[in-house]
């Protein structure tokens, strides 16, 4: 650690310790530093962690609250100007919200397992026996379900707890396959589907390049022990639904798209749980993210 990050570590500790100060405008003047001082999160969530003051504890979830959303907004703004950002970077900036100090090198660390563990059986496999080597190593050698119970619980929308967790709702169970399919080449996208998220395999034969309905193959629902859905039965089923072809253009998702349905899965689980607030504040960012750079 160099001299001027060790000066600012001393400086955001002392800051911290005086957070439980009786006099209002040694508290405002702290609060006031802090807010400037986005790096002080990890001290902040620690303090809060290990905080058995009840002023203290509300006041750094104040500060906390801030300068999460802070970082947030400005890191899915860097995210979305990106010619073609990364799922990957999009799920671990919307995990830094909810978990500040989690350890990101251990989140691609356990995805390499996967792809690792995936790619062994992957040599001489068509796109259809693929399917069944990912949900083997996905859902069963790695154990992975859908959250049938908390389908709207918080904990589906953090990438750090899916992994820690194993369970998650379509779009979370969807987007593990994505990143490994991601490593391995396999022809494999997001599909917005009325009713949950699901996946769909590109028609290898195709080679016009274009991100339509036509040129998927056949479909794959996590979410449902990675259930294939044949092409047609997805038309039928979709027609059932009276979607017209405006919605059918919109349900090849891609990276933008899914971390915006991930987005407003989170404000919806932060709604239902109490925290209307948070969720209120949240819904702009999400909204910020546009779909057709």
């Amino acid at each position: 650690m160099d001299m001027m990050n060790e000066i600012s570590t001393a400086k955001i500790k002392a800051l911290v310790n005086l957070l439980d100060d009786s006099d209002q405008l040694v508290y405002n003047n702290v609060r006031t530093e802090l807010f400037n001082l986005v790096e002080s999160i990890p001290e902040l969530q620690v303090a809060l962690e290990s905080s058995s003051n009840e002023l203290k504890a509300e006041r750094i979830v104040e500060i906390l609250d801030h300068l999460k959303f802070e970082k947030l907004d400005a890191s899915i703004t860097a995210w979305n100007k990106k010619e073609h950002p990364e799922l990957i970077d999009g799920m671990l900036a919307i995990a830094r919200y909810g978990y500040p100090n989690f350890d990101g090198v251990k989140i691609i660390d356990q995805i390499d397992e996967i792809v690792d563990a995936v790619r062994s059986k992957q040599e001489g496999k068509s796109t259809r026996e693929m399917v069944d080597v990912l949900n083997q190593v996905i859902l069963y050698d790695f154990g992975f379900n859908g959250n049938l119970k908390e389908y709207n619980n918080l904990y589906n929308s953090f990438i750090n707890k899916v992994l820690e967790l194993k369970v998650s709702n379509p779009i979370g169970l969807s987007i593990i396959y994505l990143l490994v399919a991601k490593e391995l080449n396999l022809p494999m996208i997001g599909i917005n589907s009325p009713g949950h998220f699901v996946l769909g395999f590109w028609d290898e034969g195709d080679d016009t390049n274009e991100e339509t309905l036509e040129r998927i193959d056949f479909f794959v629902d996590p979410f449902n022990n990675g259930r294939i859905i044949e092409k047609q039965e997805f038309i039928s089923w979709l027609k059932s639904k009276d979607r017209g072809e405006e919605h059918r253009e919109m349900l090849i998702a891609n990276d933008r798209m899914i971390i915006k349905r991930v987005f407003n899965n989170l404000i919806y689980s932060l709604f239902t749980s109490g925290e209307k607030l948070t969720a209120e504040k949240l819904l702009p960012l999400a909204e910020s993210i546009e779909l057709n750079l």
